[in-house]
């Protein structure tokens, strides 16, 4: 977490201007990881903004369920049906995939739990990954 703060601080200004001049996907993808966090942030900040305005009786249970149903949607929903349809726009099998299409709202759940203990008790050790193995997209392509 620490680290990719530290990517979030170092590298969105650079990021968010090669989205623009270069116009690669690379850089609007790498643009769109490194915001996720600070987006779910936000979002969950939000989130709890609606849930006080709802106690304090400034919001109804409707409104308050309707924006709940609107981050469930978006977060989790939307990310399988484009899983989904970009698997059949493949051509592939949809069956292979359907137990990690169904897992991803677990996986999200996850990441969302890890990132709020990481800003509640930080660690700021930084423990540097050796990457020792070179993969070349060739044999990742072979794989699939």
């Amino acid at each position: 977490m620490f680290g990719h703060i530290q990517c979030v601080n170092g590298y969105s200004k650079d990021l968010a201007k090669a989205v623009f001049k270069q116009k690669t996907m690379m850089n609007f993808d790498a643009f769109l990881y490194i915001l996720g966090i600070p987006i779910m942030i936000l979002t969950l900040l939000l989130l709890g903004v609606n849930t006080v305005f709802y106690l304090m009786g400034e919001m109804s249970i409707t409104d308050l369920a309707i924006n709940y149903l609107r981050y469930i949607f978006a977060t989790f929903i939307t990310p399988m049906l484009a899983a989904i349809g970009i698997i059949l726009l493949e051509g592939k099998k949809l069956k292979p995939m359907w137990k990690a299409i169904l897992m991803y709202p677990i996986f999200m759940g996850s990441w969302i739990i890890i990132n709020i203990k990481s800003i509640l008790f930080p660690n700021k050790k930084w423990d540097k990954i050796t990457h020792s193995k070179s993969v070349g997209i060739d044999e990742i392509n072979h794989n699939n």
